[in-house]
């Protein structure tokens, strides 16, 4: 093989260009020794593993637990999807790193996937084939990877940057890494195929029930945090609640918003610690008093003076339905007991925020949903070609995002009153193909089908010119 038809280029990914190199003479090489360079080889995946474990308390269960995904996973139809391929991405950034810090900047790195989808990958295993320690079960390893590596420090950033009027994560000669933006609302738990056997001040006997319950058809499933900036007020047990959290959102009427979740199996959040919309806070089960596997959910305002009341949570969740746009049913009994109250709060009567028509808008202009390619569109409009490494990231970026947001304004103007016209004429084109439709409809009921089919055989007869003698002969 001469050098110039040897490839010294190799795979690449993230920030990273792999090289490979040659080992001149090593075809000469006796049997014995290749077998000691084999040897020298092992050892050195033995020291690896000893970097690794320097490095980082936990990088050696994060890499092990990302390979057994990777291993298993590979050979199934799930290594199609662009998302376990972001989990690929990241594992061999974490080879490269020799942990889950960048290799020169130091930093985190974040992960592209969710956080829902690794643990539902790691849910679907088998637990023998994962880095668990003697008596540890597959849900204690999620527990822990969750309170202390793919989820804690970056939602401490977050909030951070929260604070600052941004959605963002770190920025570095000039490449952006943006975690996924935090949504606004979401539901505390997957209403798909669920159904309600508790409603809101059912006669119990001997009391009004406080909330409703959601049956989860015999499954212990994720509930999550409904909003942002929410403090974990309780996380305990108790003989009739059972595992149960409850979660405080503050309002800006100096009022306060109560969302208490009971009977639990299992609880992922601690008492004082703030959590985000979406992020999964526990499991849902059957705890305490319970009949069955279920969520008991309930809602409750505390006003200024201290005085709590709870009230109806499907006001609540429909509520959270209209303003995400979100259609799914919670049943009861085969009716959709949001039907109503969602529509009272649909993005039509009740405008949505500035921040939610910016981050639209800019899924328009991108034809995306990916934050770094609205970041890369808002750079361009504002004739920025990167950060500056003299200056912080954060104070360039709120700058540069500062700047654009002005000539976002026209644009989102602009984009309203489209969207006005557009939905003018689709309501007319509906109203036009609904009237289309009642029409035939009409007609398809005046017709009888043994007439129709009499006049069909003698237009044919009478067309056909072998027929037509046929025709005259009956006719006489």
């Amino acid at each position: 093989m001469h050098d110039n038809q040897f490839k010294y280029s190799d795979e690449r990914f993230a920030d990273l260009q792999m090289l490979r190199y040659r080992l001149n003479g090593f075809e000469s090489l006796s049997l014995s020794q290749k077998l000691y360079i084999f040897c020298l080889a092992k050892a050195t995946l033995m020291g690896r593993d000893i970097t690794f474990d320097q490095q980082g308390k936990y990088n050696l269960r994060i890499r092990k637990t990302l390979e057994a995904l990777y291993l298993y996973y590979k050979v199934r139809e799930e290594a199609e999807s662009d998302e376990f391929q972001k989990i690929v991405v990241y594992l061999k950034r974490v080879w490269f790193s020799s942990g889950i810090y960048h290799h020169y900047g130091c930093e985190k790195m974040k992960p592209d996937f969710s956080e829902e989808y690794f643990y539902q990958l790691i849910d679907g295993m088998d637990e023998k084939l994962l880095p668990l320690k003697r008596g540890e079960t597959k849900e204690d390893l999620l527990d822990e990877i969750q309170r202390y590596h793919l989820d804690r420090y970056d939602q401490m950033a977050v909030l951070q940057a929260q604070k600052q009027g941004v959605n963002i994560g770190y920025a570095r000669k000039g490449e952006q890494s943006l975690p996924r933006m935090p949504t606004t609302l979401s539901l505390p738990i997957d209403f798909r195929n669920l159904k309600v056997t508790g409603m809101f001040h059912e006669d119990r006997g001997n009391h009004l029930h406080g909330g409703i319950d959601i049956a989860t058809g015999g499954k212990n499933l994720p509930v999550y945090a409904t909003e942002n900036q929410g403090k974990v007020i309780s996380a305990c047990y108790g003989k009739a609640t059972g595992n149960m959290i409850k979660i405080a959102y503050d309002k800006d009427d100096g009022t306060q918003l109560q969302c208490i979740y009971m009977h639990l199996s299992q609880i992922n959040v601690k008492e004082g610690q703030v959590v985000l919309a979406g992020q999964q806070i526990g499991i849902s089960g059957n705890t305490g008093r319970s009949t069955g596997p279920h969520l008991h959910f309930e809602t409750k305002i505390k006003d200024a003076s201290g005085k709590i009341e709870a009230f109806n949570p499907i006001h609540y969740l429909a509520a959270i339905e209209g303003r995400t746009s979100n259609d799914t049913p919670l049943l009861r009994n085969g009716q959709d007991l949001l039907a109503e109250e969602r529509s009272k709060y649909s993005p039509v009567a009740h405008p949505i925020s500035q921040e939610d028509k910016a981050q639209n808008l800019l899924a328009n202009i991108t034809q995306s949903n990916d934050p770094t390619k609205w970041l890369g569109y808002l750079m361009s409009q504002n004739s920025e070609t990167g950060m500056d490494n003299n200056k912080d990231a954060f104070s360039e970026l709120i700058s540069t995002l500062f700047s654009a947001a002005l000539v976002m304004a026209a644009k989102i103007k602009a984009n309203e009153m489209q969207a006005v016209v557009n939905r003018e004429v689709r309501l007319t084109e509906n109203d036009e193909e609904k009237t289309e439709c009642q029409l035939v409809k009409r007609e398809r009921e005046k017709v009888d089908a043994s007439k129709l089919h009499v006049l069909a055989s003698t237009i044919f007869e009478t067309e056909c010119p072998e027929n037509k003698q046929t025709v005259g002969l009956k006719q006489a």
